[in-house]
């Protein structure tokens, strides 16, 4: 199955009509007079939910030609023509309907699929999706000597901001936080909402240098934006580079969210970041 999720649509489809190919010269084989259709189906409903309606339709249309080349091969349309033609009108409706059912299933299954990885607040990634994601990174940079950043971010003064403008204004300023976050932000960073007003974003593939130019960049936007909407809030990032990665996920986040708690002794509003494992090669 994952094999099949990296192919492209055309592989998909050229790998279905060969599974309904084999299905077909089985049904000639052994000759089945009825019920036998259910396995040309349940290939085309596997790769349907695999590479979606494209797939579904082209190779629903490819399973009845070949589902009625069968019947002709085997002496039916010389007895009845036309219940040929019927037969396979009947059959592909019954695999449209079920291709339908099956997508309009699958179309469900992603929506909770994805409520469950989003913070429904701020639209980032929850802390169980930002694990599965930055475990992936941490394999990859680790395979190919790369280094991988955790910032740990926590907004100074938020209760102050719940306590004298209500929660609805507290929503408000953790949405903007996000917003500024996704805007300062790489198309392969992951940034995530671990629960309050603490975030959470992993840089892969950046070097210590570069990671702390991107921190002090991102950390003068967070300052501009906060000022324009008037929130007295700071914040507190604790960063670890890490090209030595040999480290579970939690003591990596552990070890950031310490340093953050380390500016927030030193005065707040600041940026603590180190490095472990010396330099890349």
């Amino acid at each position: 199955m994952v094999f099949f999720r990296r192919e492209s649509n055309l592989q998909l489809i050229l790998s279905g009509t060969l599974i309904l190919v084999v299905v077909a010269v089985i049904d000639y084989k052994t000759g089945f007079e009825f019920g036998f259709s259910v396995f040309y189906l349940l290939p085309i409903l596997v790769f349907t939910w695999i590479g979606g309606k494209f797939a579904g339709i082209s190779l629903t249309v490819i399973g009845i030609l070949l589902w009625a080349e069968v019947d002709i091969l085997a002496g039916h349309a010389s007895v009845n023509p036309r219940g040929i033609y019927l037969s396979a009108a009947a059959e592909f409706l019954l695999f449209l309907v079920s291709m339908a059912l099956l997508l309009k299933l699958k179309s469900s299954y992603e929506r909770e699929r994805q409520l469950s990885r989003i913070d429904p607040l701020t639209g980032l990634a929850n802390r169980r999706f930002f694990l599965e994601l930055t475990k992936i990174e941490q394999d990859w940079c680790r395979r190919h000597q790369k280094p991988l950043t955790i910032a740990y971010l926590d907004v100074d003064n938020f209760k102050t901001v719940n306590d004298t403008r209500g929660h609805q204004a507290g929503d408000a300023l953790l949405k903007e936080i996000a917003r500024t976050i996704t805007e300062n932000v790489r198309s392969l960073d992951i940034a995530a909402r671990l629960g309050g007003d603490e975030f959470v974003v992993m840089f892969p593939e950046l070097e210590a240098e570069r990671v702390r130019m991107v921190l002090d960049r991102f950390l003068n936007h967070l300052r501009t934006r906060m000022r324009a909407g008037s929130w007295p809030v700071t914040f507190s990032i604790g960063a670890v580079t890490y090209y030595d990665l040999d480290h579970s996920l939690e003591e990596m986040i552990t070890q950031s969210d310490q340093l953050m708690y380390e500016a927030k002794k030193a005065g707040k509003n600041t940026l603590r970041h180190v490095t472990v494992g010396g330099e890349a090669s």
